[in-house]
């Protein structure tokens, strides 16, 4: 059987378009909007990602890519090798249900349920991996 894994040549594309993005400028960037849909926890002080993850919303395209049944979540689409949530055991692909039983529907759900946590913070994530459901739970680390 393929695993879901094996399929996820549009966050590759996805995060190929990111790369090619990055020397442009956002002039156009609605302050509360991310530019092109990605989410990547900020540090304050230093700009570097919390968890050590970076999250896309669940296009059609993609939930058919993971067999999901539905647009709900947020899919990572990159896990950083030393950051917590890499050391929490993430994995790209996983898709993200909850933070802190706080259910995620979309990118603005994640975004609210993550916008407060601060290094030392304990978070719990409810991950979809294949068909599995599973409980992350980790510190926030500085980014």
């Amino acid at each position: 059987m393929v695993s879901p894994h094996d399929h996820l040549q549009e966050l590759d594309e996805l995060q190929e378009d990111d790369a090619s993005k990055q020397d442009e400028p956002d002039a156009d960037t609605i302050i509360g909007d991310t530019p092109d849909d990605t989410v990547a926890l900020k540090s304050n002080t230093r700009g570097k990602n919390m968890l050590g993850l970076d999250v896309r919303p669940i296009t059609p395209d993609v939930a058919r890519q993971l067999n999901l049944r539905g647009t709900e979540g947020v899919v990572v689409v990159r896990v950083e090798e030393d950051g917590a949530a890499a050391e929490a055991g993430l994995q790209r692909g996983d898709v993200i249900r909850e933070v802190n039983r706080q259910r995620v529907r979309s990118m603005q759900e994640f975004e609210r349920a993550t916008r407060d946590l601060k290094e030392g913070d304990r978070v719990t994530l409810l991950l979809q991996r294949g068909p599995q459901a599973l409980y992350v739970a980790f510190t926030v680390a500085r980014g």
